[in-house]
């Protein structure tokens, strides 16, 4: 029977495709000749099996008007690749995947797995990741051993093993095949490869792990068979260097091997990450796209003055409430100078910058300029000098001061490249450094496409901008932090000690602007409260 498949993977029409299962389903069902289907699977044809039966699951499609379990059909690449991880099994050799992002290997290894469980007895193919909850969180779609589960709860009951109960056999990092005695396993972090003998085992983004060399010498006694997969994080990386060793065999899946991108797809995807070395890597399969740049380059703070100007001159700089503004506050401790920022929606005020070391002084200063400004809330630096100031704040009124850690964890925000900020950052700082990037990129897109009459760059709302002030000091420091990607794929920051060893002097005028981005701090309410607060 010919497999019916939509004619177009960018607007993928699935009713056909589904209505022809259950035709197939309801011929074997009444010519009961499952033992010859299942035959021809376990002779290794693992793509018709994905393709007769699976199920993914994409919760995007909603959005669409489209179901969100969709019937597994497999690109020309995807088909491949199951094919390269057979071959790596005949051959009993490890072998790398290097990938874009978002091009459905994770569902395929997972799929090739179902097949190993199903049809080898006594098989194990193991996952592991660099955090528990990517490599298995129970009834989370996003976890590898999740995704798992939907595909054998979604298979016929005749394909699923004889006694298979899934509260009973997929429990926790652990899914049995009671008919074969195959197991899938999973593991996080340090303990990747300490759980006995694999047959397979597949390491989940390879070149973001904290400890590699901790995971290189675990596996090494579990498994004949490792599987990296992973988007490439720089070249100075265990991944990195067997990619290029010439001793591994490499599966390369570019975004240009998936029939759902085109040219347009990656334009709008460069505007959506909006960063140049995350493009090259997580896109391009770029490996030099890792040495250490400006957080924030020139060209955007350049912009975000003209920007400002234009808007000034032509009356239409965004409307903001006058009394509704934010301030951040460096307390320089005597040694350094107390700067003081304030910020109404997109529009950064100039700096006011002295030194004192009374931090009585200095909280007072900043409450009287506050309440001349309209500023509603202050937040200071919480370390070190800024504990001082706080014991004056909670006596001083007319003015919210909040306290703020840049080194404490990040935010439960979820960016642009769907990445939770906790999985993205090293610490709050680089979170905050990293909204002041996005916002000046921004701004910097905007004023390109007011310069080109929209032929170039992208039109941004107004209040995701910063239109920076006329201050020397603050525009050049705000250009002089770093970032680099660490091991375990996070967002690293340049400290003041790695400024210092290059003889660069702290900048504050910087980090008082990056204070008054931190997101607010609920409210402490006591006394006797009624209804819901």
């Amino acid at each position: 029977m010919a497999k019916a498949r939509p004619l177009d993977f960018k607007n993928p029409e699935y009713t056909a495709v589904f209505k022809e299962r259950t035709k197939r389903l309801t011929g074997l069902r009444e010519d009961n000749a499952w033992h010859l289907v299942k035959r021809y699977y376990a002779d290794g044809n693992y793509v018709d099996f994905i393709e007769d039966w699976l199920v993914t699951y994409d919760p995007r499609m909603n959005a669409r008007g489209k179901p969100t379990m969709i019937p597994f059909l497999l690109f020309l690449k995807q088909a491949q690749y199951i094919g390269w991880l057979q071959d790596r099994k005949v051959a009993i050799e490890d072998g790398l995947c290097e990938k874009s992002r978002d091009m459905g290997i994770s569902w395929c290894s997972l799929a090739f797995a179902v097949c190993e469980w199903s049809f080898c007895p006594g098989s194990k193919i193991s996952f592991g990741s660099r955090k528990e909850n990517l490599v298995d969180k129970l009834g989370d779609p996003d976890s590898l051993l999740e995704k798992f589960r939907i595909m054998i709860r979604m298979l016929p009951v005749e394909l699923q093993p004889a006694g298979y109960s899934e509260q009973r056999h997929a429990k926790f990092m652990k899914i049995e095949n009671p008919s074969n005695g195959a197991i899938i396993t999973g593991e996080a972090g340090d303990n990747i490869g300490r759980g006995g003998r694999s047959t397979m085992y597949f390491v989940d983004e390879a070149a973001y792990l904290e400890r590699p060399e901790r995971t290189d010498a675990a596996l090494f006694q579990n498994t004949s068979i490792r599987i990296d997969v992973s988007t490439p994080n720089g070249k100075d990386n265990p991944f990195a260097f067997k990619r290029h060793s010439g001793n591994t065999p490499v599966f390369s899946f570019h975004w240009k091997d998936d029939p759902r991108k085109d040219d347009e797809w990656y334009r709008k995807e460069c505007i959506r990450l909006g960063d140049e070395k995350i493009i090259a890597q997580e896109l391009d399969l770029d490996y030099e796209a890792s040495g250490e740049e400006s957080i924030i380059r020139h060209e955007w703070v350049r912009s975000s003055l003209a920007l400002r100007e234009y808007l000034r001159k032509r009356g239409e700089l965004p409307r903001v409430n006058p009394m509704e503004g934010v301030a951040g506050l460096d307390i320089g401790g005597g040694k350094a100078e107390n700067c003081y920022i304030p910020r109404w929606g997109p529009i950064i005020g100039k700096p006011v910058a002295w030194v004192k070391d009374d931090t009585t002084d200095v909280a007072c200063r900043a409450r009287d300029m506050a309440i001349q400004d309209g500023v509603r809330v202050v937040k200071y630096d919480a370390p070190g000098v800024g504990k001082g100031a706080a014991a004056t704040f909670k006596r001083l009124e007319g003015v919210d001061a909040q306290s703020v850690n840049t080194g404490e964890s990040p935010t439960n925000r979820i960016w642009a490249d769907r990445n939770k900020a906790k999985d993205k950052f090293r610490h709050l700082k680089a979170e905050l450094w990293w909204d002041a990037r996005d916002r000046l990129r921004k701004t910097h897109q905007h004023w390109t496409w007011i310069q080109t009459s929209g032929l170039e760059g992208e039109k941004n709302d107004p209040m995701d901008l910063l239109l920076l002030p006329q201050d020397k000091e603050l525009n050049a420091q705000l250009c002089i932090p770093t970032w680099h990607f660490m091991t375990g794929g996070k967002i690293m920051t340049e400290t003041k000690e790695q400024l210092k060893v290059r003889g660069v002097k702290s900048p504050d005028r910087a980090d008082t602007l990056i204070l008054g981005l931190a997101p607010d701090k609920p409210k402490m309410r006591t006394g006797r409260t009624s209804g819901v607060v």
